[in-house]
């Protein structure tokens, strides 16, 4: 029987249908316009709202500078990550050769991601949610497209959803392998700077896209959704 979920973010959620479970999403776009926010964000909002645990694979932060980053925009990870419902798993020290205090760490290849979410899934238990930030670091290892094809068909097999963040550069490689794809960009409409969340499209789900959706970035809530979208 498929599973659903939600994206957490209820003025997108209203407007489409339920996501099945395993769904992949990649999104992306240049620096500044929310990106890893967006990622917390669904993390944070899945276990509030739907008690799905969730994992954020740190490729480009350390974990405690996103803990400080979610807690300036209303995100206490600290309750969440206690109750092991919310983890950071520190993929950015390996990368730079540092040494890490984290419960999880990891390399940044296809194969240690995948090992180290079968360690957590064998210690804690089920994961709803995964986001991966950014995906790119991993593609430009090799830009080998099947080693990440890999992820997308394990988080499928595994229903887990999941974020692949994209730099804007990779997303034409990319975008193809996920059934969703998510543009997040800052427009001039009207010669005004505007962040606009353009849902480009949702293999497998009756919906018409693209969706529009103006948005704007607020300390306290984080991603949120100024009007109903247009269709275009």
């Amino acid at each position: 029987m498929e599973e659903y979920s939600k994206i957490g973010i209820s003025e997108i959620d209203d407007v489409i249908p339920l996501i099945p479970k395993g769904y992949s999403f990649l999104v992306y776009g240049p620096p500044g316009v929310g990106k890893t926010i967006f990622g917390l964000q669904f993390l944070y909002d899945g276990v509030k709202k739907f008690d799905e645990r969730g994992v954020y694979f740190a490729l480009k932060d350390f974990p405690n500078n996103l803990r400080q980053k979610a807690l300036s925009l209303g995100f206490d990870l600290s309750k969440l990550e206690k109750d092991n419902m919310l983890i950071l798993v520190d993929c950015f020290s390996q990368y730079v050769t540092m040494m890490s205090s984290e419960k999880f760490t990891s390399d940044i290849s296809v194969n240690g991601i995948l090992r180290t979410l079968k360690i957590i899934i064998e210690k804690i238990g089920k994961v709803d949610r995964i986001v991966i930030d950014p995906v790119s670091i991993m593609f430009a290892e090799n830009k080998d497209i099947k080693e990440i094809s890999k992820l997308v068909a394990m988080f499928d097999h595994l229903k887990i959803t999941n974020f692949l963040i994209s730099m804007e550069e990779d997303a034409k490689m990319l975008g193809y392998l996920c059934p969703g794809l998510i543009e997040m960009n800052l427009k001039n409409q009207s010669n005004q700077p505007t962040y606009l969340l353009i849902i480009k499209k949702l293999e497998g789900i009756r919906q018409r896209t693209p969706l529009h959706f103006p948005y704007k970035i607020v300390r306290g809530r984080g991603i949120h959704i100024l009007k109903m979208p247009n269709n275009i």
